[in-house]
């Protein structure tokens, strides 16, 4: 029997739930393999605060899979007008989209401070190297920016 728009709709939701949580492992993963610390107190702080979050999104993002087959048993029972099924129906779709709305904001908001952990230093020396030459073509003369120091 063919399946239908709802099924199909089912099973690419399903699919895209993985693919969020093998991609959460692995920029979690990738990320503590190369980081480097003692460059910067900045850089480091955002990204530990970045390991952190993608870490409670990977969480929650497992938790939502794991309470994702019961609500789907739910919204098969037959008796969808008794109040009990509807109670708790409506309490375990709850529960899940709140799991959902921390999984996709921890992510989002990981991804963001990584990036800006990893992109910090590179950023801050461009802008030295840009303020040094503005001086230097006014004509004073100003030594190349020392590269910054553990701690800074």
């Amino acid at each position: 029997m063919a399946k239908s728009n709802r099924e199909r709709g089912q099973e690419v939701q399903v699919k895209l739930a993985f693919y969020v949580i093998a991609l959460i492992f692995t920029v979690l993963g990738l990320s503590i393999q190369t980081a480097k610390f003692g460059t910067s107190i900045v850089s480091a702080g955002l990204e530990l605060l970045a390991w952190v979050s993608l870490l409670v999104s990977r969480l929650a993002g497992l938790r939502r899979l794991e309470l994702t087959p019961g609500l789907f048993y739910l919204f098969d029972i037959p008796d969808q007008e008794n109040t009990v099924v509807q109670n708790v129906t409506t309490e375990m779709t709850t529960r899940t989209n709140a799991w959902y709305r921390i999984h996709k904001y921890g992510f989002v908001i990981g991804f963001i401070l990584l990036v800006i952990a990893r992109g910090y230093l590179p950023a801050a020396n461009i802008c030295d190297r840009i303020a040094a030459f503005s001086e230097v073509r006014e004509g004073a003369v100003v030594p190349a920016p020392a590269p910054p120091e553990a701690g800074e």
